[in-house]
C-alpha cells in the first residue's frame, strides 16, 4: 500500500486474491493507529499503581544517574531482561554486512550490562540521514523481541483480518514493580488503567494491499506528549520501547470463534529482516520521538530515512526472504484449509 495511505501497516489479501501473488512487504509503524477489533482488553488496575501517564514521577524522562547509567552524551540502546535476543546477538546484527562500515565501527557492547553503544556525534551525510538521525536517540529505549501473530478470518479464504506482535516484556512482582504493558491510556472514574491492542493491524480497508508488521516503536508517556491516540510502554526503566519481530504464527477463528493454529513450530523471521526492521524502527521512529517530531509514517523524515533503509539493506533480493515467503503463504493457505 502507499505510505500515505491512513492506514500504516496494510496486507496482501492472498485469499481474494490467489491468481494475482502480490508482493508480501514489510512495514513497522509508529503505532498511532493501533487497532482493536474486537473490544477492549483492560489490563489489571492492580499492576497500574504507578497512575501511569498521568502520574509525574511515570512521564519524566529517565535522569542521568551516573556512570555508565543513562548517560544522555552517548546514543545507546538498552537490551529488556525479558528478550530473547541476547545483547551479543543485538550487536552482531547491527554489525551486520548490509550497514556502512563507519556504522559498524561505531556498534559495541556497553560496560553497563544489557546496554549496546551506537555511533554518536555522526554527521548527516545526504543520503544517509538515517544514520544521522539513529545516532541522536540518546539513551531514551528498550529493546525485545516479539512472535507476530497473523490472524485468519473464519472459513476457508484465507484473509488476514488482523495481525498482533506479543512482546516479550517482564512480568510484574508482589509489593514490587507492575507488570510491564504498552496499551492507550484511559481514567475510568478515578482508575487509570491501559487497554491493550487485540490487534496491531486489523483488515478495515480491504482493497488495500501491504505487508507484514514487522517491527513497532512505542514511545514512553513523556515522549507521547500527552497523545491519548498513542500507545505508550509502562517499562521498569521508564524508557520506550522498540519491538521486532523474531518468528511469525498464523491463527484462525474455527466456527466457534475460538483461536487455534496448527502444531506447528513458529516460523523463524530471516536474520536480514529483522536487521532491516531494528535499523528502520531506531531511525525512523525512535529517534523521531526523542526529538519530539512527528513518527507517524506520512511525516518527511520517516519516509526519507525508510526509503534509504530499504535502498541500503537489499532484503528483498535475498534467497532468505524468498524462502521466508514462501513458506508463510503456505502456513496460511494450511491453516485456512485445516481449522474448521
Amino acid at each position: 500500500m502507499a505510505d500515505k495511505d491512513s492506514n500504516p501497516f496494510g496486507i496482501s489479501l492472498w485469499g481474494r486474491q490467489p491468481r494475482r501473488e502480490p508482493r508480501l512487504d514489510v512495514r513497522g509503524t509508529a503505532n498511532q493507529q493501533a487497532g482493536n477489533a474486537r473490544g477492549t482488553n483492560y489490563a489489571r488496575p492492580s499492576l497500574l499503581d504507578r497512575g501511569l501517564a498521568l502520574s509525574p514521577e511515570f512521564a519524566k524522562a529517565p535522569e542521568r544517574t551516573g556512570a555508565g547509567q543513562l548517560q544522555f552524551s552517548k546514543a545507546n540502546i538498552s537490551v529488556n531482561p525479558a528478550s530473547k535476543l541476547t545483547p551479543s546477538k543485538l550487536t552482531s546484527l547491527l554489525k551486520n554486512p548490509s550497514l556502512p562500515e563507519t556504522f559498524r565501527n561505531g556498534v559495541s557492547l556497553g560496560k553497563t550490562p544489557r546496554v549496546i553503544y551506537l555511533p554518536t556525534d555522526t554527521a548527516e551525510e545526504n543520503g544517509r540521514e538515517w544514520m544521522h538521525d539513529l545516532s541522536l536517540i540518546e539513551d531514551r529505549w528498550e529493546i525485545t523481541d516479539a512472535r507476530l501473530i497473523i490472524e485468519l478470518q473464519s472459513g476457508q479464504s484465507g484473509i488476514i483480518i488482523g495481525q498482533l506482535l506479543e512482546q516479550r516484556l517482564q512480568s510484574g512482582s508482589f509489593g514490587g514493580e507492575p507488570q510491564e504493558e504498552r496499551g492507550r491510556i484511559r481514567r475510568v472514574g478515578k482508575e487509570v488503567i491501559i487497554l491493550r491492542p487485540n490487534y496491531d493491524w486489523t483488515n478495515n480497508e480491504p482493497n488495500k494491499e501491504g505487508g507484514l508488521m514487522g517491527g513497532l516503536t512505542v514511545p514512553n508517556a513523556a515522549m507521547a506528549r500527552s497523545d491519548p491516540m498513542i500507545q505508550i510502554a509502562t517499562l521498569h526503566s521508564k524508557r520506550g520501547l522498540v519491538i521486532v519481530a523474531t518468528e511469525v504464527v498464523v491463527r484462525k477463528n474455527d466456527r466457534k470463534s475460538n483461536l487455534q493454529e496448527l502444531k506447528l513450530p513458529p516460523i523463524p523471521v530471516p536474520e536480514i529482516l529483522i536487521v532491516r526492521n531494528l535499523v528502520h524502527e531506531l531511525s525512523a521512529h525512535a529517534s523521531q520521538f526523542t526529538r519530539g517530531e512527528p513518527a507517524e509514517h506520512d511525516s518527511s523524515d520517516t519516509e526519507r530515512n525508510t526509503a534509504q533503509i530499504d535502498k541500503m539493506i537489499k532484503w528483498r533480493e535475498s534467497k532468505a526472504w524468498q524462502t521466508f515467503e514462501k513458506e508463510l503463504r503456505k502456513r496460511i493457505e494450511l491453516t485456512a484449509r485445516t481449522i474448521q
